[in-house]
């Protein structure tokens, strides 16, 4: 009888821890499963947030000049077809086709025989370095790069071909990828660079 007795005892006892457990277990789990889910809800968030819309606007000898609404990785090109095309006397030579579009870029298709009073190229840096007094390495033309201490034509005209062949400057420290340019040009050049 009392060996019936520490059983019933003994088996009430591993009940209730095994509730207990159960209980932690769930309690603990509960708040972990939520953290995730909400985790995941915020991240989706974060993902589906539409981006800033971007906008240039192109002038001169183009079918329909004005303003458009630019889609991420654009060219030139892209949108002088958006524009309608090239007029027949547009000097398409003095235009670099491939270079990225950019917001608020303002793209100037000279005539033939057209004097080079609005160059295209500094018109697109003109908002910024009017607002920082800088040099940006994505927009600016030869000339403008080469009023940076230590950049002759030669490195200037490097920047330009880095530019059309790997693309846009992501920090002003890419700058050391030119031949050339090394960590004591880096630093006379970097008060007065920027790629924004």
């Amino acid at each position: 009888m009392i060996g019936v007795v520490i059983l019933i005892i003994i088996g009430t006892g591993l009940a209730i821890q095994h509730v207990k457990n159960s209980q932690v277990v769930s309690d603990v789990s509960k708040p972990l499963i939520q953290t995730v889910e909400e985790t995941n809800r915020t991240t989706e968030a974060v993902l589906t947030e539409p981006a800033q819309p971007i906008f240039a606007d192109i002038k001169g000898a183009v079918v329909h000049p004005g303003l458009y609404r630019v889609e991420d990785g654009e060219r030139i090109q892209d949108i002088v077809m958006r524009a309608g095309g090239f007029q027949e006397d547009a000097a398409i030579n003095r235009v670099n086709l491939a270079q990225k579009v950019v917001d608020e870029m303002v793209i100037y298709i000279p005539k033939i025989g057209e004097e080079n009073d609005f160059d295209f190229e500094t018109s697109i840096a003109s908002h910024s370095q009017a607002e920082q007094g800088k040099i940006n390495l994505n927009t600016a033309d030869e000339s403008s790069l080469e009023t940076l201490p230590g950049i002759g034509s030669a490195k200037a005209r490097a920047i330009l071909e880095h530019r059309e062949k790997v693309g846009s400057f992501k920090a002003i420290e890419d700058i050391k990828n030119i031949s050339g340019i090394g960590d004591r040009t880096f630093e006379k050049l970097k008060e007065h660079i920027t790629v924004h």
